[in-house]
């Protein structure tokens, strides 16, 4: 025109993915990293991050370009591709992208303990359980060994983890520690170690075992028993609160008896179970 220069608009140029390069990751381990871009048209053009689809689960891309990822046991060791975009809003949209091979290292966890609770037994009766497992994919297998003070009579099995007892009656009544050490075969090997509680009683106490688990049904309660028995299971939701019965009093007619408490919520509530 007379009065001004005429000027020819520029047609829109695909932002520039900053570099990300391979990488070698941790599984179990959160890894993060901020992306970067850049674009001609800064001022009018918005930048958009995303992942391609095919990548593994779990890995996340926000559209402000922030990439978290944790990896589960199961995804550690390999090997995963993941394509990075970013895209302008210009005229056409144009995108840049950059494909990353992620390898993921495979970590050794430490032995697990399980049931890990107080047992009880009485003299001559025999007392069994195992203790710990490996939690790693593919598992690992572990030795065991006893730690120092084990009661006389009692075994621990050096492959399988297995504790086996079957206490005297000059060991009733007492409280015996045993302490149990597994370790792996990992890179590096790795040791655990719990100790658990034993308790004796006298050939000629009647004990009653109270089994307590939260299951979708709600709180399943199961105690052992003899023929003939009636019980009555009762609970409370405070210390200083007074004993409410569960239901009605319950016959036994075999080995076992069980009552499940249908009330779920995160407040404090105790069990017991008296013989009538």
């Amino acid at each position: 025109t007379p009065r001004a220069a005429n000027r020819i608009a520029g047609g829109n140029t695909a932002p520039v993915l900053g570099h990300i390069g391979d990488r070698t990751i941790d599984e179990r381990r959160r890894f993060s990293i901020q992306l970067a871009a850049a674009d001609a048209e800064e001022g009018s053009d918005s930048l958009v991050f995303s992942l391609a689809p095919g990548g593994p689960s779990g890995a996340t891309l926000t559209p402000s370009g922030l990439f978290i990822w944790r990896p589960t046991e199961a995804q550690g060791p390999g090997q995963y591709s993941l394509t990075f975009r970013v895209r302008d809003n210009g005229t056409p949209n144009l995108e840049a992208t950059e494909t990353v091979t992620f390898t993921v290292r495979e970590v050794n966890s430490a032995p697990v303990f399980l049931e890990t609770r107080p047992r009880y037994v009485k003299a001559g009766d025999t007392v069994t359980f195992p203790t710990a497992i490996d939690l790693d994919l593919p598992a690992q297998s572990l030795s065991f060994r006893l730690g120092a003070g084990a009661p006389s009579g009692l075994t621990l099995d050096p492959v399988t983890g297995v504790v086996s007892w079957k206490p005297t009656e000059a060991q009733a009544p007492g409280q015996y520690p045993v302490t149990v050490f597994a370790t792996d075969g990992g890179e590096p090997s790795l040791t655990s170690s719990f100790t658990y509680e034993l308790q004796v009683f006298p050939g000629t106490t009647r004990v009653i075992l109270l089994d307590v688990r939260l299951e979708t049904v709600g709180v399943r309660l199961q105690w052992n028993t003899e023929p003939g028995e009636t019980f009555q299971v009762e609970f409370k939701t405070g210390l200083a609160q007074e004993w409410q019965p569960l239901g009605t009093p319950l016959a036994a007619t075999g080995a076992s008896l069980q009552a499940v408490d249908p009330t779920r919520g995160s407040g404090l509530r105790l069990y017991r179970v008296r013989r009538l």
